[in-house]
């Protein structure tokens, strides 16, 4: 064995034209935490599926095709071990210890596959997850055994294995709608669709394919999953609620963010997860000028193939999780739109109409909670942000020197000045919204008395009142989008002029250092 192999790397320098990882790195790092939280996930997941007890599929063929590829999995793992302990192997310290371990995960994965089928009504998610990681991982060690050509034997039953595996992984992926039960076959796609479905959105194909060739009506639209429907929301809402000591300033904010928590924090994982994509660019792009001023003879030259599958990586992970962050913005949401909706109508309706108006609840289901929906919708770029801009400051800093805190002086100067433009704006927006409900509450009150209104001949005098009171409700909003604009002409001078500022900047620096930096 090549010493590069039995070191732990990462890179296999001098191995293989110097583009390759160690097999001990690949063995102890790619194969063996993959298998070892499958292990650990496995009995979990089968536990909390069994306290349940409820099967959701029918007999189907696809758990016959499951069962058998999980075993002929196992044999080439079994054969894989036997071929490593042959005098002919040469082998890594790692190699029998991450054999036998794939052969332990082998057989959970068999186990978990069968519960996951007959007891789950949608693709298992952490079937789906590793399989598509180990499939990644043990094609690198496959193709690292059958470049070594001394160890043709165990490569090919390595290769064997992965190739099962990617078997394993286009059964697992394929929904269980045709074979659910009749009581589970009204659930909407979303929800018997799987973790691939999700984040390429294809569970909406049927949507789309339906708005293609007929117009869309409410009976064309998917069922609403639980946690959608308006009793539920409410029912979550008021009991958070009524447990509630703080009635008063942020009670109720406090309240919906309590009973939303779980969708709410669902989307930290794909944002962080964006913000690492996207800052993984300005590295590819100086690892690949690097690459391209090499000479085309040089041995470095198969970093091209590594570049081409990093950028592909990267950009496949910014489109997902782009989709998956928006996605689940937006559900959180729907639901809490559809919890104050729901309070707000109970309230509504229960109201004592002698003791306050019933009309501001009108103003309070359109205008306040739209201005809530548009809020919200960048509630998690704040600290996204502030992580975002920290990370860059220390890259720019890295390339520019002191010169790199001039973005963040630009910065700085946007941020004061939209905070001081925003007090401006919000109290231009609460009045624009009280002209918004004595608006609505004077048009309620005539819709309410329109026969006497008719009878006494007051039709255009109190329709002329309304219109001015319209006028007057645009006029006040049209300060406020007047402010909107100006406060959103500073938070995008800093993204526009830093830019420029910095790279001035950067040059004079430069050339008063005779052109040394």
């Amino acid at each position: 064995m090549s010493l590069c192999d039995d070191s732990f790397g990462p890179y296999a320098a001098g191995c293989r034209g110097g583009f390759d990882l160690t097999l001990l790195f690949e063995e102890s790092i790619l194969v063996v935490p993959i298998n070892a939280l499958l292990l650990l996930a496995a009995p979990c997941r089968a536990v909390y599926l069994l306290r349940k007890n409820t099967v959701k599929v029918q007999s189907s063929h696809w758990l016959y095709c499951k069962l058998i590829l999980c075993l002929c999995l196992i044999g080439s793992q079994i054969g894989f071990i036997i071929l490593l302990t042959q005098s002919s192997a040469v082998i890594t310290k790692a190699s029998l210890p991450t054999a036998a371990l794939s052969f332990v995960a082998s057989i959970g994965l068999l186990g978990l596959s069968y519960v996951e089928h007959v007891y789950s009504y949608r693709p298992s998610t952490i079937l789906n997850l590793f399989l598509l990681f180990s499939v990644l991982f043990d094609a690198t060690r496959t193709r690292t055994l059958w470049l070594q050509g001394y160890n043709r034997s165990p490569a090919t039953a390595a290769l064997v294995a992965t190739v099962i595996k990617i078997a394993i992984l286009v059964v697992e992926t394929v929904e269980k709608r045709g074979f659910l039960r009749p009581q589970y076959r009204a659930l909407p796609p979303e929800v018997t669709s799987g973790i691939f479905s999700h984040w390429a959105f294809w569970w909406q194909l049927p949507l789309f394919r339906a708005g293609y060739s007929k117009k869309l009506e409410i009976e064309s639209m998917f069922p609403p999953a639980k946690h959608f429907k308006s009793l539920y929301l409410q029912e979550l809402v008021q009991t958070a609620w009524d447990k509630s000591p703080k009635k008063e300033g942020n009670g109720l904010l406090l309240t919906v963010l309590s009973t939303l928590k779980g969708p709410i924090l669902s989307i930290v994982f794909p944002r962080l997860c964006f913000i690492g994509f996207t800052f993984c660019q300005p590295f590819l792009i100086s690892a690949t000028l690097e690459w391209a001023e090499k000479d085309s003879d040089s041995d470095d030259m198969n970093q091209g193939y590594g570049l081409i599958g990093s950028w592909f990586i990267v950009y496949v992970g910014i489109a997902v999780t782009t989709g998956q962050y928006q996605h689940l913005t937006y559900r959180a949401i729907t639901m809490a739109r559809g919890q104050l909706i729901t309070i707000l109508y109970d309230k509504a309706t229960d109201i004592n109409i002698t003791a306050a108006d019933p009309t501001a609840s009108l103003t309070l289901m359109s205008a306040d909670i739209e201005r809530i929906d548009t809020g919200w919708r960048t509630a998690h770029d704040v600290w996204a942000n502030l992580v975002e801009i920290a990370v860059a400051v220390y890259l720019l800093e890295r390339q520019l020197g002191v010169v790199c805190l001039i973005p963040v002086g630009a910065a700085i100067f946007s941020i004061v000045g939209s905070v001081i433009a925003v007090s401006f704006v919000m109290a231009r927006q609460a009045m624009w919204l009280e002209a918004i409900e004595k608006r609505i509450a004077a048009t309620s009150q005539m819709l309410g008395a329109m026969k006497g209104v008719k009878m006494c001949g007051l039709t255009d005098v109190l329709g002329a009142r309304i219109q001015a009171m319209r006028n007057e409700e645009m006029h006040i909003s049209g300060k406020f989008r007047r402010l909107l604009i100006w406060n959103m002409v500073l938070a995008y001078l800093a993204p526009i002029f830093a830019p420029i500022l910095t790279f001035m900047a950067y040059s004079v620096l430069a050339q008063s250092r005779g052109g040394r930096q």
